[in-house]
């Protein structure tokens, strides 16, 4: 069957890493940060998504570069790289759900309630801002659906308003 692929990937937020599964080969651990080498089954960094490219993750998002993020303040999130393996952004708060519209790369920050995009440049647009936890983003034609959850009382966020 022609452009079936034979294998897919998901992030394991309590292992660290991008796993892939074989059709035939079975599960794999396709990418692990530099910043994160040890094997631990915690939620240290929450590397809660990637953004695919060619059929591979290229850019995955993390709430933290290393320190355990719920004790970081909440601005330590990054934008990893993951063919290079090198963060291409930080200092986000609780990046979320990076994707690509052509060579454009939209992610959410979740702790501003903020839609961005990255440009070339590295420097940061805030395309929009919505009140609560934004945690998923998909963009279909010049549409992004963004799911918003409720902020949980006694959260401290940074919400700009």
């Amino acid at each position: 069957m022609s452009g079936v692929t034979r294998e897919s990937f998901h992030v394991s937020p309590f292992c660290h890493c991008a796993e892939g599964k074989h059709r035939y080969r079975g599960q794999y651990r396709f990418w692990l940060p530099h910043f994160f080498n040890e094997m631990s089954i915690d939620d240290r960094i929450h590397l809660n998504g990637f953004a695919g490219k060619g059929g591979r993750p290229a850019v995955a998002s993390c709430f933290s570069d290393g320190t355990d993020w719920r004790n970081d303040g909440g601005n330590r999130g990054v934008l990893v790289d993951t063919k290079h393996d090198h963060i291409i952004c930080g200092g986000l708060q609780m990046p979320h759900s990076p994707r690509f519209l052509g060579e454009d790369l939209f992610f959410l920050q979740s702790g501003r309630g903020t839609l961005c995009k990255l440009e070339p440049n590295g420097s940061l647009v805030e395309i929009i801002t919505r009140p609560g936890f934004l945690r998923s983003l998909e963009i279909l034609g010049d549409i992004a659906f963004i799911g918003v959850s409720p902020l949980r009382s006694g959260t401290p966020m940074d919400l700009a308003s």
